[in-house]
């Protein structure tokens, strides 16, 4: 269900992301994880449906 509804609410925002991404993005929001990467892709996932967080960055 997880990626469906995710799935769904990047195509209403415009947003394509690869096969392999979707369903690492989709597996992130359905064990309520935060995704860590430094890859762009996600960035691109609308607000509040995806925790990221990427270690490169200084806080």
């Amino acid at each position: 269900m997880a990626y469906a509804d995710l799935r769904s609410s990047c195509a209403a925002a415009g947003v394509t992301l690869g096969a392999l991404d979707m369903m690492i993005a989709a597996h992130a929001v359905a064990a309520e994880a935060v995704l860590v990467t430094h890859g762009k892709a996600f960035g691109l996932i609308p607000d509040g449906v995806l925790a990221l967080e990427d270690w490169t960055e200084s806080t």
